[in-house]
């Protein structure tokens, strides 16, 4: 019986790194499990789902998105990766340096193109400080 994508994500292997679905390890879960300095850093986790019809547009602007959002100050990780399991489904994980980092972040999306071609994606994140 195969694996979902949640299940597949939260994988681990024997050195106890976590795993992606599709079985590697990204720089955002090294992150994770790597000694925290002290600042106060806001991390989200989730997934996005979109549907059908607005596929193309969100990959197609997902590319800029990622640079953009690389460049700003205090981003710190931003991966947004496309499940192998489920096309529609994409995991996120982001780090910013601290709040007002983040609160930036998200005022440069509202306005952005990429705020335009994902207003209609269900968002499922969790949010929360660290350091």
């Amino acid at each position: 019986m195969s694996k979902s994508c949640s299940e597949a994500h939260f994988s681990t292997r024997s050195s106890s790194l976590p795993m992606d679905c599709c079985g590697t390890i990204s720089l955002a879960q090294l992150a994770d499990s790597a000694p925290r300095k002290s600042m106060p850093k806001v991390i989200l986790k989730g997934f996005i789902i979109v549907s059908e019809p607005d596929l193309n547009a969100v990959k197609a602007e997902l590319i800029n998105h990622k640079r953009l959002t690389l460049a700003e100050p205090g981003c710190l990780v931003f991966e947004v990766v496309q499940c192998t399991m489920n096309l529609y489904r994409f995991d996120v994980y982001e780090e910013f340096i601290d709040r007002d980092a983040f609160e930036r972040h998200q005022a440069r999306v509202k306005s952005s193109a990429w705020g335009k071609v994902s207003a209609n994606i269900e968002r499922h994140y969790s949010q929360q400080s660290a350091g």
